[in-house]
């Protein structure tokens, strides 16, 4: 999937504004280079950041959502197996495909001895590629390098290799710095804002785009009356922003949290009482700080 596929004709026969909207691909074409996408990748637009991410909400994300990075989901976390290797942890669980990413915006495994996290120190290694089996999927970290060599060379004892083999007593969690949800205040994994949909909508496990600075059109819950400048943080509804309120003459040390949460402002004044989409700057808050080309 080529990138300046975003550019082309039927994505600007919807006008110019809308020149993102059409982008939801099942697979995109991994390449290192401006005119190739992969997951992860941010580029500057416009003036804008964008980024190109994979949709593991469940359900369709549409645009304006404000959504968050996936992490400590259950289907990223579980235990290894006694067939892991230093270079290949064998997991008790069924993976989707595609958790490596490249090497510019790479998965990550962690993994820590015994049941608890606090048992050991977590180490952390890239994931180069990793394999669906049910209830066995593997994850490589460490493959054959043949420019060292038929001995420092092997996978289980290069650089990128663990110390010591996992085993049946560890623990693993994956985290694909791509893989985005609605945002939601609710759930505090996912109450900080990565971005807003920009693509007309996502469909669920496919790769779409979404802003993560500038100018942008975003979801606002306008039951309350918002006026221009009113700073902005994800709702208790999921993908919704809402005005950041203090109530008293001081902030509460709850509303002090909520006020790290706070992503954008709105650029114009709301008193319709309903939700829909508004012009906001987007500050770029970031859970992940995406490193972006410009195109």
């Amino acid at each position: 999937m080529a990138l300046n596929y975003v550019f082309d004709a039927s994505a600007l026969a919807a006008g110019r504004h809308q020149i993102l909207s059409d982008f939801n691909v099942s697979a995109l074409t991994t390449q290192h280079g401006i005119g190739r996408g992969y997951p992860g990748m941010a580029f500057a637009f416009q003036g804008n950041v964008y980024q190109i991410v994979q949709n593991r909400n469940g359900s369709a994300l549409t645009v304006g959502q404000a959504v968050s990075i996936s992490f400590a989901d259950a289907a990223r976390t579980g235990n290894s197996t006694a067939n892991s290797t230093k270079a290949i942890v064998e997991t008790d669980d069924t993976h989707d495909a595609g958790l490596a990413g490249s090497r510019d915006w790479p998965g990550y495994i962690h993994t820590t001895a015994g049941v608890l996290a606090t048992t050991a120190a977590m180490a952390r290694r890239e994931i180069l590629k990793n394999t669906v089996v049910t209830n066995a999927s593997t994850v490589t970290v460490s493959e054959y390098d043949r420019s060292l060599g038929p001995t420092t060379g092997v996978a289980t004892s290069g650089a990128n290799a663990y110390t010591t083999a996992p085993d049946a007593t560890y623990d693993y969690d994956v985290v694909s710095p791509w893989e985005v949800v609605a945002a939601d205040a609710d759930a505090v994994t996912t109450s900080i804002v990565q971005g807003v949909v920009v693509s007309t909508s996502i469909t669920d496990d496919y790769f779409g785009i979404i802003q993560v600075k500038g100018l942008a059109m975003a979801n606002v819950d306008g039951t309350s009356d918002l006026v221009a400048g009113d700073l902005l943080r994800i709702g208790s509804t999921a993908g919704l922003l809402q005005k950041y309120t203090i109530a008293g003459a001081n902030p509460t040390a709850a509303e002090d949290v909520q006020g790290l949460k706070v992503c954008g402002r709105i650029l114009n004044a709301y008193t319709a009482d309903s939700s829909g989409l508004r012009g906001i700057q987007l500050f770029g808050n970031l859970a992940l700080i995406p490193e972006t080309i410009t195109l």
